[in-house]
């Protein structure tokens, strides 16, 4: 069955969006589907000459920016199963989608434009087009915060309502999809956890690098978080005698000798190799457990404190909330970094996960009765 992906993937130059879309469409395949990428195209390489006339003002941003997106387009081109129709905008795609038998939306944090700033992205991302008879799926989806906007409240429950199955990576979102009419909204893992390690092994094995010997990967978004990076990232580093590696760091001079470049199979190696990861990122604490990687996590404060749902969610599950730091004491942290961890307890409930949220699949491509 050819089984069409509505995902954050065309363009995406962020680790777990290229992961968490490769993992989707790996694993239809695996199923014995084909899956497309919706909406998606080859991306060609960019020279930093095209930001010419913004140097001047953020010369180290746009490098790095620019630098960050070449790394990712390889790697892409290697792996994703692309849309044949191309790239086209939204509206245009809504218009005349590419025919599928069934469409996936999902996962990661597409419903977050429910609010409907652009009808035609909110349609793609909430499968709004194609043949009423085609199969919709929503697979881990996420809002990016605890509940729809209350504006979108009315459309988002009619869209809802033209969904086979319907399933949301958050506890929040479970209940938000509820409260509209879908009590059959299902709490599912991350694409990226319905695969065992050995198909990130694979990947990460195409391009691995030499990390330092003791390494502590710093990786997260720019958002402010209860406890500063840099604090955090000076506490284990003393403490520990850890040497700290900053993916393309978003202070590039004041991180010089941290910062490194790495492409998507490169910062899976960085993860698999790491003594210790501290970050505020969703993906990457997936892959520490995925790895058996010690790790912490520093949750966000201020407008972007809705998303740490998508983490508490995910610690809960596996029983380790308590590598969330919520104190910038020193001691407090290398006390928590020190912590041993039962992987036989989290790997079990990964794989309880992995299976249920597997038979939601299988079920609803076969559109039999999907219960929560």
């Amino acid at each position: 069955m050819k089984v069409g992906i509505a995902t954050l993937a065309h363009d995406n130059d962020n680790y777990g969006g290229t992961f968490q879309a490769i993992a989707t469409q790996e694993w239809l395949r695996q199923h014995g589907h084909t899956p497309i990428l919706l909406n998606t195209a080859p991306v060609g390489r960019v020279f930093w000459i095209r930001y010419f006339g913004e140097l001047f003002n953020h010369p180290t941003r746009k490098i790095q920016e620019n630098r960050r997106r070449n790394s990712f387009v390889r790697f892409w081109d290697r792996h994703y199963a692309f849309d044949p129709n191309g790239h086209r905008p939204f509206d245009a795609f809504v218009r005349a989608p590419t025919p599928c038998d069934a469409y996936l939306c999902g996962s990661d944090q597409i419903w977050g434009c429910a609010g409907g700033e652009d009808p035609a992205k909110r349609d793609f991302y909430f499968l709004n087009f194609g043949p009423r008879e085609a199969i919709r799926i929503a697979y881990a989806a996420s809002i990016g915060a605890g509940d729809f906007p209350e504006p979108a409240k009315p459309v988002v429950r009619d869209l809802l309502g033209r969904f086979d199955a319907v399933s949301l990576r958050e506890t929040s979102g479970c209940e938000a999809a509820r409260r509209l009419g879908r009590e059959d909204a299902a709490w599912v893992c991350d694409p990226t956890l319905l695969h065992r390690r050995p198909f990130w092994d694979a990947l990460a094995d195409e391009t691995p690098s030499r990390w330092p010997e003791r390494l502590l990967l710093c990786y997260g978004y720019r958002w402010q978080t209860v406890v500063s990076e840099a604090t955090a990232r000076r506490a284990l580093e003393r403490g520990l005698g850890l040497s700290s590696v900053i993916p393309f760091s978003y202070r590039p001079l004041s991180n010089l000798t941290r910062t490194r470049a790495v492409n998507p199979a490169q910062w899976l190696d960085a993860v698999r190799s790491a003594t210790c990861v501290l970050t505020n990122s969703f993906h990457c604490v997936v892959f520490a457990l995925h790895f058996h990687r010690p790790f912490l996590v520093l949750p966000l404060v201020g407008r972007y404190a809705r998303m740490n749902d998508r983490l508490v969610s995910l610690l809960d599950r596996v029983g380790l909330r308590d590598r969330i730091v919520e104190n910038g004491d020193p001691t407090r942290i290398v006390s928590q970094a020190k912590a041993p961890i039962d992987w036989m307890s989290v790997e079990a409930g990964l794989e309880a996960w992995r299976r249920e949220s597997a038979q939601f699949l299988l079920k609803a491509l076969e559109r039999k009765v999907v219960c929560p």
